[in-house]
């Protein structure tokens, strides 16, 4: 009797790795890949399909509420977001700063913030960070970076280097 309790148990494990498997073969921060079962069953048990550490973003785009308005060369002080291999990250908008700790659980993250200046620069800046502690999904590619909170805002980032490749190299102070 203790075995037939079991088998039921073990189909249901069994239908649930396979559902896992077809749910999870293709996720936001895969880089348009599928991921080979060995990896997503590696990415499941690691929690961490998205790889940011070392990278550098700037904003170029918010959409809040449908929305949309693009970073203006005349606003000088672009918004700065970079991830460290330590899961901290760090940014950076004219002089204001902001830090913390980062996870990230397949197309999910968790932004976990720890310092933030409020340094009044504008309505951009305010804007971001009054919507960025709220963020919960991301999409990756080689270049661009998609933070959102799946309803009511959607933050879109490119790397620095394609930034300073198109518009103008950062001062040297946006060190991060």
């Amino acid at each position: 009797m203790k075995d037939r309790a079991k088998k039921p148990v073990k189909h249901t494990v069994l239908a649930l790795c396979i559902g896992l498997v077809g749910v999870f073969a293709t996720t936001s921060c895969d880089k348009g890949e599928r991921l080979r079962v060995d990896e997503l069953i590696e990415s499941i048990v690691s929690q961490d399909t998205c790889n940011l550490e070392g990278t550098k973003w700037v904003l170029i785009e918010k959409e809040i509420n449908g929305i949309k308005e693009m970073w203006q060369e005349d606003h000088v002080y672009p918004i700065t977001l970079t991830f460290f291999t330590d899961t901290t990250f760090k940014g950076r908008h004219d002089a204001n700063r902001y830090e913390g700790k980062y996870k990230v659980l397949g197309g999910n993250i968790l932004l976990n913030f720890t310092f933030m200046t409020d340094v009044f620069t504008g309505y951009w800046y305010e804007s971001y960070m009054g919507k960025i502690i709220k963020i919960n999904r991301i999409t990756l590619t080689d270049s661009t970076m998609q933070l959102s909170d799946n309803d009511s805002f959607i933050f879109n980032f490119i790397s620095r280097k394609k930034f300073e490749n198109d518009y103008f190299e950062l001062e040297e102070w946006y060190n991060y």
